[in-house]
């Protein structure tokens, strides 16, 4: 036999003297048997054609985020940009202190997101724009302009890129940004270093350079490290062999080199 409640209207007025703040407290209200047998414990879905949302039916005024009736995307955010937010932190600790307007949503993006929305800089007013939504200019035209500030290593670009004079269409992670093209620091930044893994492609594999490295050892009586050292300053080595083989090779290798 199909169970008979309450009509909504007044199944909603008994609930309302029960001072119940919200759905959980609902949820717990009903678990302890004082619920009402002709009042269901699933109001919106017994009541579907008249529900309104959770603070309609327990009378605390509260209205569901779909149900609300927002200003236009253009008039809120016009309102966001006297309230001189700068960050989305600063924005929920302005929303937990429920400071902010009825007519604009909490979560804007959610709300706005077919109709207006561009990021979050745009709806605060600052300018900023994520790095995924950045237009950027060609890797060739954007290395042009960084060869012109003549920053030598990839920690003095860091440092220039948090001092906040780097246009906004050159990206702080270049590597990140242009992968497809990149070939190293030294290229993006005009410096002419080339790095280990680039001048390995110059240099002799093991095998060969071993057979020279043990004919120079052997040539000039070298029997350490210290003394390789000492002879690599006034000698001239092929081009095509590493003068500091333990950065190329492994060192277990080079070690083999002394015995």
């Amino acid at each position: 036999m199909k169970k008979q409640f309450r009509s909504f209207e007044d199944a909603k007025k008994i609930i309302q003297k029960l001072g119940i703040s919200g759905q959980k407290n609902w949820g717990d209200f009903c678990k302890s048997g004082k619920l009402p047998k002709n009042i269901p414990t699933n109001p919106r879905k017994i009541y579907k054609e008249n529900w309104k949302g959770w603070g309609d039916w327990l009378g605390t005024g509260t209205v569901s985020t779909q149900l609300r009736k927002y200003w236009s995307f253009e008039k809120a955010r016009d309102h966001v940009h006297k309230l001189n937010i700068k960050s989305q932190k600063e924005w929920n600790e302005y929303v937990k202190l429920r400071k902010l307007s009825a007519e604009i949503p909490s979560d804007p993006y959610k709300v706005y997101k077919n109709k207006g929305w561009i990021s979050w800089g745009d709806w605060f007013g600052t300018g900023y724009v994520a790095h995924t939504l950045r237009t950027y200019l060609s890797f060739n035209e954007a290395k042009k302009f960084v060869h012109t500030l003549k920053i030598k290593t990839k920690d003095e670009w860091i440092f220039f890129t948090k001092s906040g004079n780097l246009p906004k269409n050159i990206p702080t992670t270049p590597a990140r940004t242009y992968k497809e093209y990149w070939e190293s620091w030294s290229d993006w930044l005009g410096s002419g270093t080339i790095s280990h893994r680039n001048k390995s492609k110059m240099w002799l594999n093991w095998k060969e350079a071993k057979k020279l490295y043990q004919k120079i050892v052997k040539e000039n009586g070298i029997k350490n490290g210290t003394e390789w050292h000492t002879y690599i300053k006034t000698h001239k080595l092929p081009k095509d062999l590493p003068r500091y083989p333990a950065e190329i090779y492994t060192k277990a290798r080079v070690r083999t080199l002394m015995k």
